[in-house]
């Protein structure tokens, strides 16, 4: 089960417009795998998901098993603050996952929230080359083009 999650991002600039606006967020993904712990992330309960998701983590050896814990852990950590954990989270998901479309939309929306936003231009960009039809990482490419573009302006 997939659900999507939205996160506030600080906007860059300052437009009365554009942060009242409900395209001016983020969105994260959790993975498709229903793997223990995601329903907690999905319904916002993170602190009960992350200590499901590591205790999973803990007794999984198979990266590809473990690249869905990694993206779900991605997401959790960032919907908490925790950029520094989730910026390792979210590095293992792409590395573990073949570079996924979620896990590098994941990975962009961290890299625009640590104001990189070159990084997350092209994060997003690679993770709309991975799939097409992947229309929150195409709404999320929109808005980080259009906040590069005013941030230079």
């Amino acid at each position: 089960m997939t659900k999507l999650l939205t996160l506030a991002a600080t906007l860059l600039f300052a437009t009365t417009a554009l942060a009242q606006n409900n395209n001016n967020v983020y969105k994260l993904r959790t993975t498709v795998e229903n793997v223990y712990g995601v329903q907690e992330i999905e319904n916002g309960n993170y602190t009960d998901g992350i200590r499901k998701l590591n205790a999973q983590l803990a007794r999984t050896t198979v990266m590809t098993k473990q690249a869905p814990l990694h993206t779900n852990l991605c997401v959790a950590h960032i919907a908490t603050g925790n950029l520094d954990a989730a910026q390792n989270h979210c590095a293992k998901a792409v590395d573990q996952s073949g570079n996924k479309s979620i896990s590098l939309n994941n990975l962009a929306v961290l890299n625009c929230l640590e104001n990189k936003a070159t990084l997350c231009v092209e994060n997003f960009e690679r993770s709309v080359a991975a799939n097409k039809l992947n229309r929150f990482s195409s709404n999320n490419l929109t808005l980080a083009n259009t906040r590069l573009q005013i941030s230079k302006n």
